[in-house]
């Protein structure tokens, strides 16, 4: 037999067993995120510990493919997520990813207004934000108003992932959530405190926990009565006062 014969039978069965290869499974197409199809706020719904549905707005990062820095934003006593729109805007813009929540009992969360359980429904929230792949899990915020703000700062002293806290209006004590003992545990990290000098009782909050932060601290007593998120539409510089803080401080 010619080596050319053999040469051709050789190719011969290699081309066979090629043939009987299995053909590899097609790579599988990943399915989109609809959180990330836009920068639209997106609903999004949050379990809490005791099956309570809490309702939130999610505002996605402009570039999600970066692990991008997150706020999350608490309202007043009996307001809801929707109070915080116009700042979760221009966070957004400055960079940051953004869930606004609504306490149960408020705005479209169910539940009622249980005081006692307000701080295992934040834990919810701010482990959501951690768990976002877009989102740098180290680098959260937390601003509240009000009741909000006591959560807020309570919040941030049980999550280490936690690095900057803002507190519109806080109380040393609304409906028994309290916050001296809280800032203490938060220690050394940073934290801003705003509240208006004829809202006595927040003004004068303020105060005692601004003399009692630990780290880098910062009081704002602007004139007059607001409180809260209403704040932000009385005093033209407190928006972007609270987004300098947060892009200095996560």
């Amino acid at each position: 037999m010619s080596t050319r014969i053999i040469f051709l039978i050789i190719l011969l069965i290699f081309n066979l067993a090629a043939c009987n290869q299995p053909t590899p499974p097609p790579e599988p197409t990943p399915t989109p995120d609809p959180l990330l199809a836009d920068t639209a706020p997106k609903p999004v719904d949050l379990t809490a510990a005791d099956g309570v549905t809490l309702k939130a707005l999610y505002y996605p990062p402009k570039n999600p493919n970066l692990r991008n820095p997150a706020l999350l934003l608490l309202p007043m006593l009996n307001s809801s997520k929707e109070a915080w729109q116009d700042f979760a805007v221009a966070a957004q813009e400055a960079g940051h990813a953004i869930l606004a929540l609504d306490l149960r009992g408020q705005g479209e969360s169910g539940g009622t207004q249980d005081f006692g359980v307000m701080d295992r429904d934040v834990d919810v929230a701010v482990n959501w934000l951690a768990a976002r792949p877009e989102i740098a899990g180290d680098r959260i915020g937390l601003a509240g108003a009000d009741l909000g703000a006591n959560l807020a700062l309570r919040a941030g002293s049980r999550h280490p992932k936690v690095k900057s806290v803002a507190l519109l209006s806080p109380g040393l004590d609304y409906k028994g959530i309290k916050t001296v003992e809280a800032l203490s545990a938060y220690g050394q990290r940073p934290v801003i405190i705003v509240a208006a000098e004829h809202d006595t009782y927040a003004a004068d909050s303020a105060r005692t926990l601004n003399s009692r932060a630990l780290g880098q601290h910062q009081l704002q007593i602007y004139p007059g009565s607001d409180r809260g998120t209403n704040l932000l539409s009385a005093q033209a510089g407190l928006r972007p006062m609270l987004l300098a803080w947060f892009a200095s401080t996560l």
